[in-house]
């Protein structure tokens, strides 16, 4: 099963798209469309684009495998044009994942979250803002999906128009500060492991390709029941907030392949407690690891979204980093030029993991609904 199998199976229409990163990986995208019998009074030229983006090990599918009470149906409900994004190696069904590398090839595979930033990212925003013809497009990131565009607000080297093109940025389980569960086993000893330990045990291709290989030749219910049971022990998932009957669907999109070298970005940033780029062993020994990220390099609406029951981030003190930043400029309309963060909105869910800002039975009424308030109150041209 694959993400237009559960598109047209609600009774909407997918169309794919693909664009092609500046480093040469080919990625795709689904569009969400009204089917038959549904309203299609608003033109679709006059719908605001939103990209979602997912997480880590995952990929566009866990937007639309909530049944009927997907995210991605909810916004199209509510007459948005709704682009599912993939990070790169992520989407299994497409045909070429790269202009000229395979993936037996180490190339194929050298690349970390800062590739994310400078390249994915970029090629889904122009991509979306092309083949719409709409000046600003909304980002919404879960996990690392928005950890991703932080990092391409921090080195904004990397593109400094990013800003200009999001008519507003939210983040599902914001993944800048760690939280507390990166201190416990067993992924504190992940963490601890030296760079030359990583390369040594993970190699340097994809991370534990053993997940793939599984996912291919097992059952949807048996992938799901290892899948949950693992995440669980690496990262305390709990199905507490989901409706369980549709676990399995989930774990269609997760696992999903990601580089080794990833993995040791993320090992180094959960050693920091903070988000940053990737350093290398050198770097590392000078002690140029960062301890706090600068939010004022954000410069569009931004909305947090997150639980009190999320160990895997630490959302609070990014929320109230950012809160401090926008009291600086009390009362001024002109928030981007005082060089502090807008910040539009913030919810924090009692009692939510992880995964529920996605897939909580409820998550329209604690997440979805505030979320479509910020669309309405920002600027899309």
């Amino acid at each position: 099963m694959n993400v237009r199998y559960y598109i047209e199976l609600e009774g909407f229409r997918c169309e794919t798209y693909h664009v092609t990163t500046r480093d040469g990986f080919i990625l795709q995208l689904e569009r969400v469309l009204p089917g038959p019998g549904m309203d299609q009074s608003i033109p679709l030229s006059q719908k605001p684009p939103i990209i979602l983006m997912h997480g880590l090990f995952q990929s566009a599918g866990v937007w639309v495998t909530s049944r009927r009470s997907s995210f991605a149906f909810y916004l199209a409900d509510n007459n948005y044009d709704v682009w599912l994004a993939n990070n790169r190696t992520c989407c299994r069904e497409a045909k070429k994942q790269h202009v000229f590398l395979s993936e037996n090839e180490t190339a194929f595979w050298d690349w970390s979250l800062d590739d994310l930033a400078l390249y994915d990212v970029p090629a889904c925003v122009e991509g979306v803002r092309r083949f719409t013809g709409w000046e600003k497009v909304a980002y919404v990131g879960h996990s690392q999906g928005n950890a991703q565009v932080f990092i391409m607000f921090h080195a904004l080297s990397l593109d400094s128009t990013l800003n200009d093109k999001l008519s507003c940025f939210i983040a599902l389980a914001p993944a800048v500060y760690i939280g507390p569960l990166l201190d416990a086993f067993p992924v504190n000893g992940l963490l601890a492991c030296t760079s030359r330990t990583h390369r040594l045990i993970f190699g340097v291709n994809q991370f534990l390709p053993i997940m793939t290989i599984i996912q291919k030749i097992v059952s949807p219910h048996v992938m799901m029941t290892l899948s949950y049971h693992m995440f669980h022990f690496l990262f305390d998932w709990t199905d507490t907030n989901w409706d369980t009957s549709n676990k399995t669907h989930y774990f269609q999109f997760t696992p999903r392949p990601q580089s080794s070298k990833a993995l040791h970005q993320w090992a180094q940033i959960g050693r920091a407690k903070v988000i940053q780029p990737f350093l290398s062993d050198a770097e590392l020994a000078e002690g140029k690891a960062v301890t706090e990220y600068n939010v004022e390099c954000i410069k569009c609406p931004l909305a947090l979204y997150y639980g009190t029951k999320d160990a895997i981030v630490d959302a609070r003190k990014l929320h109230w980093q950012c809160w401090e930043s926008s009291q600086k400029a009390s009362g001024d309309t002109n928030r981007r030029a005082s060089g502090v963060v807008d910040l539009v909105a913030v919810e924090e869910v009692e009692g939510y993991e992880h995964m529920d800002c996605l897939w909580a039975v409820n998550a329209e009424e604690k997440v979805w609904r505030r979320v479509l308030r910020v669309f309405e109150g920002v600027g899309w041209e």
